[in-house]
Parts: structure tokens; C-alpha cells; sequence
């Protein structure tokens, strides 16, 4: 026996419960798939050749180890809109080489806050999607004592 909605049934009730409502799942899904939203070859072949936005690459974007400036924030969002990348996930991460910059935007303080800022409005300028992944993935410091 199982209690639905505060009613005890059986177990062949549940599963007849059950299978309805994938069911009308199903039955709604195709129909919003064979509604309306059909194409012609010509209209398949357009969009392979030119895809809509929508269906543009996205990309992770680390920010390796705190190196990161405005500077390259500008150049890498620009390359990836001019490559035809739609968007970005933003992670700081502590690992993995690459260039190194100077003065280090460790992660957390209001210069790197700073730098998160800048990176949407330059997302928002060139007309990229931005996400970002909220864990510093290693790159605090380790605690004292």
C-alpha cells in the first residue's frame, strides 16, 4: 500500500498512476514537437549553414591561479566573439599553468569582485552569455595554524 495525497492505494493503482502520467507526458511532448514547428529541408540547411545564437558553442573560462586582468578579460571575451563562441562558464580555479600577470586577483577580495564585474559588462558588451561556477575551486588560501 502506498499513501497518495492522503489516500492509501495499492500497489497496481500506483502504477496505473504512474503510467498515466508519463503518459500524458508523452502525449504532451510530441505534440509540442509536431505542432507548428515543422521545416523544410531548405529551411535545415539554412540554419546548418548560419545557427541561430541559440545554438552557438558556450565554453569554460578558467581564471588560472588568480592571473587575470582587465586587460585580458577584454581580449578573451573579444576572441571568443569573434570565433563565434555565444558564452562562458567563469571558474577561478588553482591549478594549471599559463601566463602569469604581475599583480594576482586572489579570489574574494573586492578586486577580484571587481574583475567578475567587469567580465559580465564585457559579456554584456560584446553580446555573450555568462555563467559562473561560485566555488573557488582551491583557490583560497589555506587557513592558518
Amino acid at each position: 500500500m502506498t499513501m497518495v495525497f492522503g489516500k492509501t492505494i495499492s500497489f497496481s493503482q500506483t502504477m496505473k498512476k504512474i503510467s498515466l502520467s508519463r503518459l500524458t507526458a508523452a502525449l504532451l511532448l510530441c505534440s509540442f514537437f509536431f505542432t507548428g514547428h515543422a521545416q523544410t529541408p531548405d529551411q535545415w540547411a539554412a540554419e546548418f549553414k548560419t545557427p541561430p545564437a541559440s545554438a552557438h558553442p558556450r565554453t569554460w573560462w578558467h581564471w588560472t591561479q588568480s592571473n587575470v586582468t582587465k586587460e585580458g578579460i577584454t581580449k578573451d571575451l573579444e576572441w571568443m566573439k569573434r570565433v563565434g563562441i555565444a558564452g562562458f562558464q567563469l571558474a577561478d580555479v588553482n591549478s594549471g599553468n599559463g601566463q602569469t600577470v604581475d599583480k594576482k586577483l586572489v579570489f574574494g577580495t573586492p578586486e577580484w569582485k571587481d574583475a567578475v564585474h567587469f567580465a559580465a559588462s564585457e559579456a554584456d558588451r560584446l553580446g555573450l552569455e555568462m555563467a559562473i561556477f561560485s566555488s573557488p575551486a582551491g583557490a583560497l588560501p589555506a587557513a592558518p595554524g
